[in-house]
């Protein structure tokens, strides 16, 4: 079974937690006892990254951070508390660059920025992130992807504005779900290159707007223009590599110079 195929059925079979099994037990109130919650988390994402849900316990993770099992328990009264909180940190990180990105004047610039960071973020530590997207989910944390789908709200309707035909907020949301299920695909097939994401991601996202809203036919102008431009630029490096290979080649002898 693969690791999306286990974590869709694990997202499937598992029963919505309590809220009170997700919040954290205490807060740390002393630098030590912040150095804790951090090793803590760092672990357990490092297990989730590693060795993926299956591995992924308070045992396994409070052997990997160096403490008891009782120090783990007085922050956090379970692996799912853990996870909410490592949904919340991976999102701090990556919020402030969004919401920068959002304050960009022309909105499809701000658009296309965004989704920079989005496909930045969650390539950086793609196994993590693809987990940490199905636990959201599963777990629902407070805030979360609202925050970020209000301000890509805001973006789209300074170009959008009433012309979009579909529901309150539903073009956001929508677009999250496009960015982070293309990003997790790539990160499963283990895509080659950032530049590449981005490409699929802006064809993706722009491609869905202008279907979602018929009157806004440059956006699918956009959308073609990005297409075209990453298309030759792709075309371009191959024949460039092949340049300098065959030049290189013709100065060590081993090709007749004829050779294109």
């Amino acid at each position: 079974m693969s690791d999306s195929s286990y974590l869709y059925s694990h997202l499937s079979t598992m029963p919505s937690p309590r809220k009170k099994q997700l919040q954290p037990r205490k807060r740390p109130a002393q630098a030590r006892s912040a150095e804790t919650v951090a090793v803590i988390l760092a672990a357990a994402a490092h297990i989730l990254e590693r060795d993926g849900y299956g591995q992924y316990s308070t045992n396994a993770i409070a052997k990997h951070a160096g403490v008891s099992i009782g120090s783990l328990y007085q922050y956090f009264p379970g692996k799912d508390a853990i996870t909410i909180a490592l949904i919340q940190q991976e999102g701090t990180r990556v919020f402030g660059a969004i919401e920068k990105a959002s304050l960009i004047d022309n909105w499809q610039d701000a658009l296309r920025a965004m989704i920079d960071v989005a496909a930045r973020h969650q390539m950086a530590r793609p196994a993590l992130a693809r987990i940490l997207d199905v636990e959201e989910s599963r777990l629902q944390p407070e805030n979360g992807t609202a925050e970020i789908a209000a301000i890509l709200e805001a973006v789209l309707k300074r170009g959008l504005s009433s012309a979009m035909p579909i529901g309150h907020r539903t073009p956001a949301i929508d677009v999250v779900a496009i960015v982070r299920g293309v990003a997790d695909m790539a990160a499963e097939q283990q895509h080659p290159g950032l530049d590449d994401l981005r490409h699929r991601l802006d064809c993706a996202v722009f491609g869905y707007l202008a279907l979602a809203c018929p009157g806004c036919a440059e956006l699918l102008s956009a959308a073609t223009q990005t297409d075209e431009a990453h298309l030759r630029a792709a075309q371009k490096r191959p024949r460039e590599r092949v340049k300098v290979s065959c030049q290189r080649t013709q100065r060590r002898g081993r090709i007749p110079k004829r050779y294109p």
